[in-house]
């Protein structure tokens, strides 16, 4: 795994919940492809794990979680993800 925090022994569980409610307000589809994404790029060359990566790119560009990301910035709010 990749380490990107070091928190103190009694500030784990704090900082463990933190992430984890963030996570749970995150875009459910771009989380579902990232992993997908690292997943099985993991095996790939250089070239096929680029290719991979934009075809997953194009993808998720056509959802409706995309567009509404965008309108939610746009209009400086909150997203409300679907899933689609």
């Amino acid at each position: 795994g990749l380490v990107w925090r070091l928190v103190e022994p009694d500030a784990l569980q704090a900082e463990a919940r933190a992430w984890a409610r963030t996570l749970t307000e995150a875009a459910p589809l771009a989380q579902r492809a990232t992993k997908e994404v690292a997943s099985r790029t993991a095996t790939m060359g250089w070239i096929e794990s680029v290719r991979f990566g934009e075809t997953m790119r194009k993808v998720a560009a056509a959802t409706g979680d995309v567009a509404e990301g965008i309108q939610a910035w746009r209009e400086k709010r909150k997203p409300q993800w679907r899933g689609r």
